[in-house]
């Protein structure tokens, strides 16, 4: 026979034996060492017949050893070294899927660290954005007795001044208001606003302008208010960012003198966030697991 022929008949006998799964799984084993017939039987787990058909149609790519177990020959070696080779290029092993139970309690897993970490960043918001009143102080004139003639206007001065050491002065009478006191609180977690007021009280009928002035001489705010029932109105709206002097005017727009009593009060009121730094911690908490995924992912894209 020709060498030619013989070439042939063992591509054509090694092509064949690595059609079938088992036999490619056979010459697998014995790439490990040599095997007894039992040894086979149990590892591949099919009847006697099978496994016989099976090694009868390697032929030529086994052989047996003196112990009387199978072996890989020359030829099978190659097959093996061929196999893998396939195996290499196109080959890949699927992974196996995941049982249902296993899908199932990853779902509920990522489901419940998602629902923590909105619960957390719904908490931090909370605690970050909740404000407390902590307590102030007033500085009250009431009844301030006036008289305004018609065309005419009455004025009264707010003038506040920051010092940051006592003594502090405050001085009132029935046109101005004049305190000292310490600067206030503006931090993030506590700050502290000044507004102030008054309120009138005028008997018969009246026509009146009303202006707010701030410390720079600008308006405020302008309007009017008339009446004939002596009603008190109060007043609270104005709030005091700077030191300096406010001013509150009120004109006469009517044809007779027009008489009664102002109230002024000055209010000092002091905010805090008392949870500010806990809603912080929670925020940090609750980006831990994000931040780690996309850390993750990122690595697994920059290329070795």
């Amino acid at each position: 026979m020709s060498e030619e022929k013989v070439e042939e008949e063992t591509y054509s006998l090694i092509f064949a034996s690595l059609k079938h799964p088992i036999r490619r799984k056979i010459l697998r084993m014995l790439a490990d060492k040599p095997l007894a017939f039992s040894e086979i039987l149990d590892a591949l787990s099919i009847d006697s017949g099978h496994l016989s058909y099976h090694l009868e149609n390697l032929g030529d790519l086994i052989t047996h050893t003196v112990e009387g177990k199978y072996g890989l020959s020359s030829i099978g070696i190659a097959a093996v070294k061929l196999m893998g080779g396939v195996e290499e290029v196109g080959e890949q092993p699927t992974p196996p899927r995941p049982s249902l139970s296993k899908v199932v309690l990853s779902v509920i897993t990522k489901a419940s660290i998602l629902v923590v970490i909105l619960a957390l960043v719904a908490s931090s918001m909370f605690y970050m954005d909740f404000v407390a009143y902590w307590g102030g102080e007033d500085r009250e004139i009431p009844n301030i007795a006036i008289t305004i003639f018609p065309n005419q206007t009455f004025t009264y001065n707010i003038t506040l001044v920051y010092k940051e050491e006592a003594p502090w002065t405050n001085i009132t009478n029935n046109t101005f208001l004049y305190m000292e006191r310490r600067p206030p609180i503006n931090t993030i977690t506590k700050w502290e606003e000044c507004s102030f007021g008054f309120s009138f009280n005028f008997s018969g009928e009246y026509r009146t302008r009303m202006r707010i002035y701030d410390s720079t001489g600008a308006i405020m705010e302008e309007w009017w208010e008339s009446g004939d029932d002596g009603a008190k109105v109060p007043l609270w709206e104005w709030l005091i960012t700077k030191s300096g002097t406010y001013r509150v005017e009120i004109k006469n727009l009517g044809s007779e003198k027009i008489s009664g009593c102002i109230g002024i009060a000055v209010r000092w009121r002091l905010f805090a966030k008392p949870y500010y730094y806990y809603g912080i911690a929670e925020l940090v908490i609750a980006s831990i697991y994000p931040a780690l995924i996309l850390v993750k992912r990122i690595s697994t894209k920059i290329p070795p």
